[in-house]
């Protein structure tokens, strides 16, 4: 029972918002909200990179023992540049760091991989909520177009 308000509202996980079954001639935002969170919740990390309009600062190091580890907070920098307007950024752009044990590792990792079309769905649906943070986002089809239909972020960027 020393868990017990591990996962409660007391905690911030209060209940999850269920979207009531689709009905027939309902309204176009809700049908909007239930895709958004759709996407939402199965984006990968590269996918999120693609989308985020901020920078986290992290300080990875090497443990003693071989692991890698980070030191200190993370920060989230939010870009004040007219470039963090146009989204999606280009897969060069996505600074991504994959660990790879050994060759079995090797493209195997679901968190590297995307779809180009959620990119483009999730950026259209979040411009669309009016909300402050992404009204003002410019979606360049020439950044789209640099994203391959879909495919694995080591493949496609050579420093990753």
């Amino acid at each position: 029972l020393r868990h017990g308000f591990t996962f409660s509202a007391r905690n911030g996980f209060g209940p999850a918002h269920v979207h009531p079954p689709e009905a027939p001639g309902e309204d176009v935002n809700i049908q909007r909200s239930r895709q958004l969170h759709y996407l939402a919740s199965t984006l990968t990390p590269v996918e999120e990179a693609a989308l985020r309009q901020i920078s986290p600062l992290i300080h990875i190091l090497r443990l003693s023992s071989g692991n890698i580890g980070a030191k200190g907070n993370t920060s989230c920098v939010w870009q004040h540049s007219k470039l963090a307007h146009i989204l999606p950024n280009l897969p060069k752009e996505c600074n991504y760091i994959v660990l790879k044990r050994g060759a079995a590792a090797a493209n195997t990792l679901r968190a590297t991989k995307f779809k180009r079309n959620k990119i483009e769905s999730m950026l259209r649906l979040l411009k669309g909520t009016g909300h402050e943070a992404w009204s003002h986002i410019t979606i360049s089809e020439d950044n789209l177009n640099q994203w391959p239909d879909e495919g694995d972020i080591c493949d496609v960027v050579e420093n990753v």
